[in-house]
Formats: C-alpha cells, sequence, structure tokens
C-alpha cells in the first residue's frame, strides 16, 4: 500500500517478490475479497483494502496496548474511547475527570471523516443522534449540534445574523474529503440548495482547514462543537446556518459490557453528575482560561 509496488514492497521486506504475492493471494482468499487493484504499473488499495488496513491499523494499536510494563506501579487503568464526531463538552469532561483521578489514563481515538470503527474496542463511543452504534444499547446525551458559517471578515455576509445555503452558492469553499472522495455533510446540503459549490481547498485533515480558513478569503462549516476553536481566527466571523442542517443531539454510547468495569462507571457517573450540574467543570483549552 505504502509504495503501490509489489518489487519495491518484497525488496523492504527482504522477501522474494513471488513470496510476498503469494503472502496477498492467501490472504485475499481467506478474506475472500480482494485488497488491491492494478492501475498500469502501479498496485493500488482498493475501498475494502483501505478498510481493512483502517481495521489492522486498530488491531495492531490494541496489542501494542497490551505490551504494558512489568512494573506494577507504572500500570494504569484505562477508558477506551472512540469519537465518530468530535464534541468538545465531552472532552473537556475527560480532561477534568483526569485530573481529579490521576491513576487513571484515557485511550483517545477520533477520526476527522469518520473512518470505519473497531466498535469492540472502545468502552465508549462519541456519535449523533441519527448514527446507531450496533452493541451499544445505552447512551446519554451531551448536547445538540448545529452548524456555523465559517465567513471572511471582510465580506458583506459577515454582518447578518444568520446564513442560508442559498446565498452561498458563488462563493468559494474549503471542506474535508476523505480517502474514498466522500465530502462533509455541507457540500451535500449545498448541492440539496441547487448548487455545486466552488472548492477553493480540499483536505482530509481538520487543522489544515482551520488553518487554510483562519486566512479568510474562504467559507466553510463547522459545528457549534468546533466554535470556540475558530473563534480564536481573527479574520474570520461565525455565522448560524439557516436551517437545512437539522439540529441534531451528540450522544454518549456504552454496552453493558462497558458497565463490568468499575473505573467505567465510575467515569460515567462524573459525567452524568457533571452535565447535571450545567457544565463541562475543568479549564477549557480554546478559551485561554488555561494557565501554563
Amino acid at each position: 500500500a505504502k509504495y503501490q509496488s509489489m518489487s519495491k514492497a518484497a525488496e523492504e521486506l527482504h522477501v522474494s517478490q513471488p513470496s510476498l504475492s503469494s503472502c496477498i493471494i492467501r490472504l485475499e482468499k481467506e478474506l475472500g475479497v480482494k485488497l488491491f487493484d492494478r492501475n498500469g504499473r502501479k498496485i493500488v488499495l482498493n475501498s475494502y483494502g483501505k478498510y481493512f488496513l483502517n481495521m489492522t491499523r486498530q488491531i495492531l494499536n490494541l496489542v501494542n496496548e497490551c505490551k504494558v510494563p512489568t512494573n506494577e506501579k507504572a500500570l494504569m487503568e484505562r477508558i477506551n474511547i472512540g469519537f465518530m464526531n468530535y464534541n468538545e463538552k465531552l472532552f473537556s469532561l475527560i480532561g477534568s475527570f483526569s485530573a481529579e483521578n490521576p491513576g487513571i489514563g484515557f485511550n483517545v481515538h477520533g477520526s476527522t471523516m469518520g473512518e470505519p470503527f473497531a466498535y469492540s474496542a472502545f468502552d465508549f463511543i462519541i456519535g449523533l443522534a441519527y448514527e446507531g452504534i450496533p452493541m451499544f444499547n445505552h447512551e446519554l446525551t451531551i448536547d445538540s449540534r448545529y452548524d456555523y458559517v465559517i465567513v471572511p471578515k471582510n465580506h458583506p455576509l459577515a454582518k447578518k445574523e444568520s446564513i442560508s445555503f442559498e446565498e452561498l452558492k458563488d462563493e468559494k469553499f474549503c471542506f474535508l474529503k476523505d480517502e474514498d472522495g466522500g465530502y462533509e455533510s455541507e457540500y451535500k446540503a449545498c448541492v440539496m440548495s441547487g448548487f455545486i459549490p466552488k472548492c477553493a481547498f480540499v483536505t482530509n485533515d481538520a487543522f489544515y482547514k482551520l488553518r487554510y480558513i483562519s486566512q479568510g478569503n474562504v467559507f466553510g462549516f463547522i459545528p457549534n462543537s468546533w466554535k470556540e476553536v475558530y473563534e480564536q481566527c481573527e479574520n474570520i466571523v461565525l455565522i448560524p446556518e439557516a436551517g437545512i442542517l437539522k439540529e441534531t443531539a451528540s450522544k454518549l454510547y456504552w454496552s453493558d459490557m462497558t458497565l463490568n468495569s468499575e473505573t467505567n462507571r465510575k467515569f460515567l457517573s462524573y459525567v452524568k453528575d457533571k452535565l447535571e450540574a450545567g457544565g463541562s467543570a475543568g479549564n477549557n483549552y480554546w478559551s485561554g482560561e488555561t494557565e501554563e
């Protein structure tokens, strides 16, 4: 997958090309699907190959997590959390819980474009209400998600209280796009509004999106959970989207197996208490309230 070449891969692995080819054939036979397609002289991952590679990396990461120090004092109880969608409130709660419980650590997995999840690897998963999580039959509403339009500060639309998609048809945008060519949901909303958005900048990484948009030359969209991050950018303003993207809830999901762990129960109780108290408690990194 890295070299898109069987011969180069065989050279790095110090095996013969026929041996490597035979390994790939046996793996594909075991899985029952092809992993690679040929593109001229190159051999490239197909869509299932990309999925399988992503799952394999998660599996190997879990194996590495098992290689813990032999010194028991160095061991920490850990909570595994998967973010299908970023949520600032829960992320802040993880930080404040860690500060109060230094003997408990977190393994956090997040994907900008919502790549496939190995659900069983996690104790908790963060997702949107309409997604649903296999095997995770318990849920807790964290907050509501709705969208802001990112507008260049000197643009005439920057003075509006809300913006509809129809008003954006002649503007240039920055969008996230995954490895399979799928855009973030706001791209589809533009199309449903009757126009194909002009993509001045496309990336698969949320940080690069932030850096490009912060220059104040293009439009974009963010969920409310990213509002405090983007408010730090001087060249843009954030204006609520007028209504095509309906408000939906961000939820914490967990399974019956999650509750077998006292550590998980302690974290869940902490989250429930803080949400009932009406806040995320602890310092908010993005608002500048933390002390160095």
